[in-house]
């Protein structure tokens, strides 16, 4: 049965401006949705109305939704690419010199089309990383070498014929000339050890690549396999950030970035994506301070950073990137991703509005909204509709004041700046 929708004028709960300007006509509630299909994993590129303010309307309104015009409006998503890191040399102990490596440049954005439920692929395991449905969105180039090992009795100088080259076959992207070079560099490192303890040795070469990896992110990446994990081989030696403080190493597959307050992790696939949208570790998220989480549903992951965190499910496969705050904070209190909470796994970044003051981010099944002078609240189903339809935050209701309640005749009904909205019990 059709629900009826009862807005009356509600008590400002903050301080407002009066406003010199009329407020046009509320929408008929009772006019016709678009019912146009709307992908959840898709990044939204619509842009809400302009915020302006308006007084409250002194008319009380009563119109009937029906039950198959509640959609979900979209919202923009601004990005802005700009790498972080740039090219430095190669720490200078032990003597080895290696190339500048640039940090990869942000990758485009892009939208996935979801993957039908017969279609998924079985859940990852912990130790690898999510693969996006895209291969332009994912890192991977090279597959792990699971039978790598050291060489036996490297040589301490070029003997043509008798290199560990002539022997074996060697994988893409190194050349022979790399392959020599990393046997050589594996007979000082053995030479080095000879001379002193295994703890002062703190950097490693893994043949066939010339590079050697040091400190905190060589025990990373040895904890992970080394090249026979998802990185695969090392394609840098340790780079030193413009911070001057943190440091990565690149990989076939994706960096594994380090800083002292925040511990060595790889960053890889969508999750790396997303992070250099944002700016990598000069961005607002900050350096890494988790590996992915893989979350009980096993549909999603999430990854940790500084300031924030990065979260990649089935539904968003592209992710989607949160600021530690009260977005989030009220998110977490309504369930956040789980199974069967209000409002699932984001679809889109935080963004800031129009007005300079509040933020709002998209989920699966409603959105939050937050202003500094009201607080975080989430809208869904019809109130979220009926939000959209009459402006959004710049409407005649203004911003949420509460989250959406239960009324003593079974009815709902959720308070905003302006204006309260209520849905009459259904029986009655």
């Amino acid at each position: 049965m059709a629900q009826p929708i009862e807005t009356t004028p509600a008590v400002p709960t903050t301080t407002q401006s009066t406003p010199a300007a009329t407020s046009p006509d509320l929408v008929p509630l009772d006019a016709p949705a678009d019912t146009t299909a709307v992908d959840p994993c898709a990044v939204p590129t619509t842009t809400p109305p302009a915020t302006t303010t308006t007084p409250p309307p002194t008319t009380t309104t009563t119109s009937v939704v029906p039950a198959d015009c509640v959609t979900t409006p979209a919202a923009p998503e601004p990005v802005t690419p700009t790498p972080a890191s740039q090219t430095v040399p190669d720490p200078a102990a032990p003597p080895v010199t290696a190339a500048q490596e640039p940090e990869p440049a942000p990758p485009a954005e892009d939208t996935l089309e979801p993957l039908p439920t017969e279609l998924r692929p079985a859940a990852p395991t912990s130790d690898q990383p999510v693969t996006p449905d895209s291969p332009e969105l994912s890192s991977k180039t090279a597959e792990p070498d699971l039978d790598w090992a050291p060489t036996e009795n490297p040589n301490a100088t070029l003997v043509p014929g008798q290199m560990r080259s002539d022997r074996e076959e060697i994988p893409a992207p190194f050349t022979k000339e790399d392959a020599d070079k990393a046997e050589m560099m594996e007979a000082q490192e053995r030479s080095a050890l000879s001379r002193m303890s295994i703890a002062a040795v703190t950097c490693q070469t893994y043949w066939p690549a010339p590079h050697q990896v040091c400190g905190a992110i060589r025990d990373k990446y040895n904890s992970l396999g080394g090249p026979a994990s998802f990185l695969s081989f090392p394609t840098s030696g340790n780079i030193t950030n413009p911070d001057g403080t943190g440091q990565r190493v690149t990989f076939l597959n994706g960096p594994i970035y380090w800083h002292p307050n925040a511990g060595a992790h790889p960053v890889v696939n969508s999750f790396l994506n997303r992070w250099g949208i944002h700016g990598y570790e000069a961005g607002w998220l900050g350096y890494p301070t988790t590996d992915e989480i893989v979350h009980a549903d096993a549909i999603g992951r999430r990854q940790e950073f500084q300031h924030g965190a990065i979260y990649v499910a089935f539904v968003n496969a592209i992710g989607s990137a949160i600021p530690n705050g009260p977005i989030r904070d009220k998110w977490n209190a309504v369930g956040a991703e789980t199974s069967g909470s209000l409002l699932g796994y984001p679809i889109q970044d935080q963004i800031p509005l129009p007005d300079g003051q509040g933020q709002m981010d998209r989920f699966e099944r409603g959105v939050i909204y937050w202003h500094p002078n009201t607080g975080a609240h989430p809208l869904t189903g019809v109130f979220e509709w009926e939000y959209s339809i009459s402006g959004y935050e710049g409407g005649q209701y203004g911003y949420p004041i509460t989250d959406e309640e239960a009324t003593p005749s079974g009815g709902r009904t959720q308070s905003f700046q302006n204006k309260k909205m209520s849905l009459l019990n259904p029986l009655m």
